[in-house]
């Protein structure tokens, strides 16, 4: 089978960021699949309009120049989203395939898809990674009424015209479903991780601690994701300076890069208190992942409070944690937070209740036996429930009923 792969923000092994892409096309193409991705150099200096064509892992790659990244304003990236929409339709058109498979965000990919679709007599199956529109109203980036009514009708035709569509929890389907999309259309597949790719040496998490200074005797929190809008740094840093009253020994490693950084480093280096048990570093490329979550005794899963994103989410940083054996503290509640405490895989800590939370985390990182049981527990879903190998194998059979 031949597939295009639509997806703006593709990145490799050796990228920071998400793989979900890499992992279930690489996974494909091990069945004798042919994976065309189409993608974005969103690292780029400025916009270019020439396609780079490259082999990652096995898979066809084309990158077109597009600047993007989290600092970017409203218009900055309303303009990377649909010069992406037209350069790729155009790509797409140029390229044989016999299924049409795009991931959003951003919800504008579903241009290229719907219009190749049509125009190629193919399948397309639409992966909603996050509920667009409905996500950027909830935070206030979608204000515009017409821009709104634009979004909406996009989503309303994407899940139309979609074969089957792909999301990552019930949160997300039902909101699918309130576009009048019937249920048996929907398949959730959950984020899911590569287990393979966390089996590294026992000697890979004190080695990521000796590397940034991080004394192998203090017990360590880690935050890995996209320091942004969403993010809520602020209630980490606001954790950390009531954990210095409480275990002063724990410390915070933050990990990433984003809009909010530059005002959170500047919090801590003005802190006295917070120099003690934060420590920034840059974002690290995905491979470094498996050491950096390997070497921590608890990972940091954070949203801000926005309850219409917390009832739908499902972050890739709870289930690299379970890749790696590592314990979760997330910090508010909805599904993802009662399967994981229901699962005795982690604890759920919140800024209402600030001082109760830090005395909770400093308690159980401090329960030896608990954190190498949870440890345990989490590895055993990674691997039996969340591998994505099996996950993107589950998809590859719903592609063949579709292509026949």
């Amino acid at each position: 089978m031949r597939i295009i792969y639509l997806h703006q923000y593709f990145h490799s092994s050796t990228d920071a960021g998400a793989t979900r892409s890499l992992d279930f096309a690489k996974s494909w193409i091990e069945s004798g699949h042919s994976v065309d991705m189409i993608t974005t150099d969103q690292n780029a200096k400025k916009f270019g309009f020439k396609w780079q064509k490259s082999i990652v892992e096995g898979i066809t790659v084309y990158k077109i120049p597009i600047p993007y990244s989290n600092h970017m304003g409203f218009a900055a990236r309303i303009l990377a989203f649909l010069t992406f929409s037209v350069a790729s339709t155009l790509k797409v058109l140029t390229l044989k395939g016999e299924l049409i498979f795009a991931t959003s965000t951003p919800l504008t990919i579903a241009i290229p898809a719907i219009i190749g679709s049509r125009l190629k007599r193919i399948p397309m199956v639409f992966e909603v990674r996050d509920l667009w529109p409905e996500f950027p109203i909830a935070i206030g980036f979608l204000k515009n009424k017409f821009i709104i009514l634009l979004a909406k009708l996009l989503a309303k035709s994407a899940y139309s015209q979609s074969s089957l569509i792909v999301t990552l929890s019930d949160g997300m389907a039902r909101g699918i479903e309130q576009y009048d999309i019937p249920t048996e259309k929907i398949m959730i597949i959950p984020q899911g991780a590569n287990a393979k790719d966390f089996q590294i040496d026992l000697g890979g998490g004190p080695n990521f601690r000796k590397k940034y200074g991080i004394p192998t005797n203090r017990p360590m929190v880690v935050f890995c994701g996209t320091l942004g809008f969403l993010s809520d740094v602020e209630f980490i840093l606001d954790l950390a300076g009531e954990m210095q009253r409480v275990d002063p020994e724990v410390c915070f490693v933050i990990i990433g890069d984003g809009k909010n950084k530059p005002a959170a480093v500047r919090r801590v280096d003005s802190s006295e208190t917070l120099k003690n048990n934060v420590i920034f570093l840059q974002e690290i490329p995905r491979n470094e992942v498996p050491k950096a979550l390997s070497g921590a005794d608890m990972a940091l899963a954070t949203i801000a409070n926005f309850p219409e994103i917390r009832a739908c989410s499902a972050q890739n940083k709870v289930y690299d944690a379970l890749a790696a054996g590592t314990p979760i503290a997330i910090n508010y509640t909805g599904p993802l937070t009662d399967f994981i405490v229901a699962e005795d895989i982690g604890i759920c800590i919140t800024a209402d209740n600030l001082s109760g939370s830090a005395s909770l985390l400093a308690k159980t990182l401090r329960n030896s036996k608990w954190m190498n049981q949870a440890g345990n527990r989490c590895r055993f879903l990674a691997e039996n429930n969340f591998d994505r190998h099996s996950l993107a194998k589950n998809l590859e059979t719903e592609f063949f009923k579709l292509v026949g």
